[in-house]
């Protein structure tokens, strides 16, 4: 049962910092900027509420006060109470449908955060403010961090920015793809466009850091926010020398090497990707065993392994011949599963999607068409077509023609089609290995 609260004092500083964000003249200390208001509202809230959540934790609080909400309809009281525009507005949220745009997908993160706030978080507050009067006033006032209901709506909220951030190092509408230079350690992140009829190509590629070429084999296995500011950031693996290296990025723009204390994983294990794997909103990071069989997922406070309770959890494959390749996003079907992972038979080129329970128990299988190339891999995790946010496509790279495919999942993430034949066009010819943004 959800717990409804009045929780936090009303003299704590954060009360006030929320309430200056939202009051104070744009660009003045403490208060939203007066260009890119949408971008910022997502990004000011994913740190606010990263906060909050610590002092929640801190205070001892129960887990279920702060857990979110997955979806508008998982709390009957609210759904029953939001009108049909709202709900409109959410569905254009999740199927990446811009009503202003000819339902077109959003342009960039601003443009997806401005309708967000405008169209369904600004009602939503008023709506839960009604339904639980417990609460009442406060969720429905600037005073709102003060109630754990903050935690269901922004929650929700941040659980749509990162569907719509998946995969992206810049603020684009589609998903990139990482290219790398294994001779001399040059980057790049490429960009894409879709025609009507739902050709992918690539018109552009953004520089990305340096990193350094040696014994250590370094791959960008993942990206994700670990610091909250509103930019993915880069996590490479170089298992030569069990070295992990995180580059704090804003879009393609290196800001600094991210100080850890992470262990270091050899060459029996890849990182596959990033997700939320425990329901904290914070990005976790996967690591498959090369021999097969096995998942471990690392539960993750910012760049740092959690500190207490479950630090990691094991993911069994039921065929321990299916190595684990990506992170997908969960397709919203249940409130209770976590990412799946889809995972590749390397001996036979059958190919699958895991989908477990949070508990760690599986929970179903997709069965994806079977690949019998073994110069075939599945590279990236993304959005590459029009389709609900909660569903990745799957872009696959051929080693020895160095071919691009894309396979467009349907609105349920339960089958993938090639989609606009291949990818067409690449950022230089000097790019040795491809890597998916995942």
């Amino acid at each position: 049962m959800t717990q409804n609260v009045v929780w936090l004092a009303e003299t704590d500083p954060l009360v006030p910092e929320h309430v200056t964000w939202h009051t104070g003249a744009c660009n003045t200390a403490g208060a939203r900027k007066c260009t890119d208001m949408g971008k910022d509202f997502l990004q000011f809230h994913r740190n606010f509420l990263n906060r909050l959540r610590v002092k929640h934790e801190q205070a001892g609080r129960a887990e279920s006060e702060r857990t979110p909400w997955e979806r508008l309809d998982e709390d009957a009281a609210v759904w029953a109470n939001t009108p049909a525009a709202v709900r409109t507005a959410y569905d254009n949220l999740i199927n990446n449908r811009d009503p202003n745009n000819g339902n077109q997908p959003f342009t960039n993160l601003n443009v997806f955060g401005t309708y967000l706030e405008n169209s369904f978080h600004n009602p939503l507050h008023g709506i839960v403010n009604a339904t639980y009067s417990s609460d009442a006033p406060t969720i429905g006032n600037l005073m709102s961090p003060r109630s754990s209901l903050f935690f269901k709506i922004h929650g929700l909220v941040e659980r749509l920015y990162l569907k719509f951030q998946r995969g992206k190092i810049l603020d684009e509408r589609w998903s990139n793809m990482l290219f790398r230079n294994t001779s001399t350690g040059v980057n790049q992140t490429s960009r894409f466009n879709i025609n009507a009829a739902g050709q992918i190509s690539q018109f552009g590629s953004n520089a990305l850091p340096t990193m350094q070429v040696n014994g250590c084999d370094y791959y960008m296995g993942a990206v994700a926010d670990l610091d909250l500011d509103g930019s993915n950031d880069i996590i490479w693996h170089g298992p030569g020398c069990s070295s992990i290296v995180i580059h704090r990025m804003n879009g393609a723009v290196f800001r600094s090497t991210m100080i850890h204390a992470l262990p270091s994983p050899d060459g029996l294990w890849a990182l596959i990707g990033a997700g939320d794997f425990n329901q904290d909103l914070r990005p976790d990071l996967a690591w498959a065993n090369v021999f097969g069989g096995e998942v471990v997922v690392w539960y993750m406070q910012g760049p740092l392994l959690i500190q207490s309770g479950t630090q990691t959890r094991t993911f069994t494959f039921p065929s321990a011949n299916f190595v684990g390749q990506l992170v997908l996003s969960d397709s919203q079907t249940t409130t209770t599963r976590p990412p799946g992972f889809m995972a590749r038979d390397l001996f036979t080129g059958q190919n699958r999607i895991y989908w477990f329970n949070r508990t760690g128990s599986l929970a179903s299988t997709t069965n994806l068409p079977t690949v019998a190339d073994i110069n075939w891999f599945p590279l990236a995790a993304g959005h590459y077509h029009q389709n609900r946010l909660a569903v990745s496509d799957i872009v696959w790279w051929n080693q020895f023609s160095g071919e691009l495919l894309v396979w467009a999942g349907n609105s349920a993430g339960t089958t993938y089609t090639q989609t606009g034949g291949s990818v067409t066009g690449t950022p230089s010819s000097a790019i040795t290995m491809v890597q998916g943004a995942r």
